[in-house]
């Protein structure tokens, strides 16, 4: 029995050192089976929104937390930055922004959807957090290696305009991003310890349907100020440095500015009439002490009057890039159209746009770069 059990021991052994044999023999002969730090499988769902982490314990807990919205595959670069679905030796187009363009919750972010609609290779070069500031950095450091002809930087109204003043320290995406915590879905943040009643989500009402969003507060209040507190406040003219230095550095290439829409300038002229007081408790107006100071939050504001600043922040930028000749793309228009449609461009519970929007978005921009031949 004793030699049995030696023999049985031996025999388990070499089968081990088999198994680990051929496995490493696989790996070797098939590099894509091999672990990849590189490589981030991402399976978004209803309850990983991060209107949760915004306002935490205000939203009712929603009905499907564990329905999966998005199943894909992300990988990064040696720099750090997503790579394309489309990877080339050289790029025409250099894609900057925040989240909106890095966009780890969508399988398809707008600048692959930009190389599918206009046949030309994208880099893109967003990183999530990221605000005017590090967007020229990353543009001086990785954005000239390809001489691209065309530079487009996403502009997102719900924060870069106080990001341009408040959020400057810059992290290289390499570094930044093995700083992030991997999310655990058993922190089950969608959970709350209150009762309710809850502010949150807001009824949206098109053509007879019913949609319910959790839209955030501090995103419509950025769009609160008067187009001239706009144009006269520190953050603007904080910006226009950050545009005039991204000029110089482009040199001959075209430096386009995409406007990207929140949520709520999109969807809160639908906001049902019951929700309204709720969503407008948190809401503030935006103004300047004197010209040439920051843009501080004010008073309340009536969804009315909130209603009529909806483009004001977008019709300051775009006098802005007019006075500074710089290629402007809209994206306002071709969102409130497809919301009249009763198209739901963003995440119920995110801030984010979902693949509709950043097909919406992708063509949009590639639409205007055939109409509109770049050149300084």
């Amino acid at each position: 029995m004793r030699a049995n059990w030696r023999t049985n021991l031996a025999l388990m052994g070499c089968g081990v050192v088999m198994a680990l044999g051929l496995l490493g023999l696989a790996l070797l002969l098939f590099p894509q089976l091999r672990p990849d730090p590189n490589r981030q499988i991402v399976r978004f769902t209803v309850g990983i929104g991060d209107m949760f982490f915004n306002r935490p314990g205000l939203i009712a807990p929603p009905p499907n937390p564990n329905d999966i919205l998005s199943e894909h595959v992300v990988r990064y670069d040696a720099d750090g930055f997503r790579m394309p679905e489309r990877a080339a030796e050289r790029y025409d187009i250099i894609a900057l922004g925040d989240s909106f363009t890095e966009a780890t919750n969508a399988a398809r972010p707008w600048p692959d959807v930009l190389v599918a609609a206009s046949g030309l290779s994208v880099r893109n070069l967003g990183f999530r957090g990221y605000g005017p500031v590090q967007e020229a950095r990353v543009l001086s450091e990785y954005g000239l290696r390809d001489n691209a002809a065309t530079i487009v930087v996403g502009y997102f109204e719900g924060n870069d305009l106080s990001n341009v003043i408040d959020s400057t320290d810059y992290v290289e995406p390499r570094v930044a991003r093995q700083q992030f915590a991997p999310f655990d879905p058993t922190q089950e943040i969608w959970r709350t310890q209150n009762a309710g009643p809850f502010p949150l989500p807001v009824r949206v009402s098109i053509n007879g349907a019913i949609t319910e969003m959790a839209l955030l507060d501090d995103y419509w209040s950025w769009l609160n100020a008067t187009v001239a507190d706009f144009a006269q406040s520190a953050n603007m003219r904080a910006l226009e440095a950050v545009w005039r230095g991204m000029q110089a550095a482009v040199g001959d290439a075209c430096l386009v500015i995409a406007y990207f829409p929140t949520a709520p300038h999109i969807y809160a002229p639908y906001i049902v009439a019951q929700d309204r007081a709720q969503m407008m408790a948190t809401v503030r107006a935006m103004t300047i002490s004197a010209p040439g100071a920051p843009l501080e939050y004010g008073g309340a504001i009536a969804y009315e009057e909130a209603i009529t600043r909806l483009n004001n922040q977008r019709d300051a930028l775009a006098a802005l890039a007019q006075r500074l000749g710089l290629a402007f793309v809209d994206l306002v228009p071709a969102f409130q159209a497809a919301a009249a449609r009763g198209e739901i461009l963003y995440y119920a519970y995110d801030t984010h746009w979902n693949q509709a929007g950043h097909d919406l978005a992708g063509q949009a921009i590639a639409a205007y770069l055939a109409q509109n031949p770049c050149a300084r």
